[in-house]
């Protein structure tokens, strides 16, 4: 994982990068929790996603519509 916007955190981590029967693609991970925190993720530098982080720092993300083939998240 490279950070390529200034001033994103350095404290998110996918843990899992998974596609679910219907292909969609299921991302999880961890970052500072705290209230009202979020990730963002992007594919080819186009925003793919938004979800929320718990109390325990987790998320989930589920991208739809993502053609076959490779990106740069």
């Amino acid at each position: 994982v490279r950070k390529l916007a200034p001033g994103a955190s350095e404290n998110v981590v996918i843990d899992t990068i998974a596609y679910g029967a219907d292909g969609a693609v299921e991302l999880t991970g961890r970052a500072r929790p705290g209230e009202g925190g979020f990730v963002r993720a992007y594919l080819d530098n186009s925003d793919a996603g938004t979800a929320s982080v718990d109390e325990s720092g987790g998320w989930q993300m589920r991208l739809t519509d993502v053609l076959p083939r490779l990106y740069t998240l």
